[in-house]
């Protein structure tokens, strides 16, 4: 985060979805990096990648963190950002 995401002027981000559910967002400070911040898992029992409800909290954190520190341009954000408003 410090050394890619906090100096960049902007960054790109997407969410990608199934069934009506968040299952990671993206974020890149450039065309050469990214940070891809996780919620779902096919091999977790569930379907949650955090083990815990306090870790999926901290991503979340995270997530509100960088969306709040930069301003953003989306792919397909129309989408996107209904997800974001729940």
């Amino acid at each position: 985060y410090h050394d890619h995401i906090r100096p960049a002027p902007f960054i790109a981000a997407d969410i990608e979805t199934k069934s009506n559910t968040i299952t990671e967002i993206g974020f890149a400070p450039s065309p050469s990096r990214a940070l891809v911040i996780p919620f779902y898992s096919r091999e977790a029992p569930g379907g949650n990648y955090w083990p815990t409800a306090e870790e999926e909290a901290q991503a979340w954190t995270w997530v509100t963190r960088i969306l709040s520190e930069k301003p953003s341009i989306w792919q397909n954000g129309q989408y996107d950002l209904q997800y974001l408003s729940r």
